[in-house]
């Protein structure tokens, strides 16, 4: 069970299968409302390698990604999301609001000419998939640092559930 203090995060970083390449939701599926227990950070206020502090939103099923520009697709945060939402609404009380951060661009991968190699070029240029060029470990690294050290500054208890990739 979680202490008062606990966070809990998701790390949801990788290629395509991290955003659901190509999944598009049925309109019925879309989390178009922000969640009220599950929260995201939007790349519009956290797209930097050196953010100040992160700024979160109640998490939808669009803008949840700091890499790729894709909406609305089936993938494992927003399973997760509406899960852990329905799991808070009926439990008052009992469970943390969870916190995911997502980075992925499809078909990147790790060795020296693909977006998540560490040196990579420094670039952040958003867009969809063909269009986007980012320096995706430099970001994931910037953006877990000020995460953790903002919530330790609050005097929170971060834990990394799980990292899907």
């Amino acid at each position: 069970m979680f202490a008062s203090n606990d966070v809990p995060i998701l790390l949801v970083f990788g290629q395509s299968n991290a955003h659901g390449h190509s999944l598009a939701m049925a309109p019925e599926d879309r989390i178009t409302a922000p969640l009220s227990h599950v929260h995201t950070l939007r790349q519009e206020e956290n797209l930097t390698f050196t953010p100040d502090r992160p700024v979160w939103s109640g998490y939808t099923s669009a803008g949840t990604n700091l890499g790729e520009t894709q909406d609305d697709t089936y993938c494992l945060p927003g399973f997760l999301a509406n899960r852990w939402q329905k799991l808070c609404e009926d439990h008052p009380g009992q469970f943390p609001d969870l916190y995911i951060i997502r980075i992925s661009i499809g078909a990147e991968g790790v060795t020296e000419k693909f977006m998540w190699h560490p040196d990579y070029e420094r670039v952040l240029i958003p867009g969809p998939l063909g269009t986007v060029k980012m320096a995706l470990y430099p970001l994931a690294c910037g953006i877990m640092r000020a995460v953790m050290d903002d919530f330790r500054k609050q005097g929170k208890n971060p834990h990394i559930l799980a990292l899907h990739w």
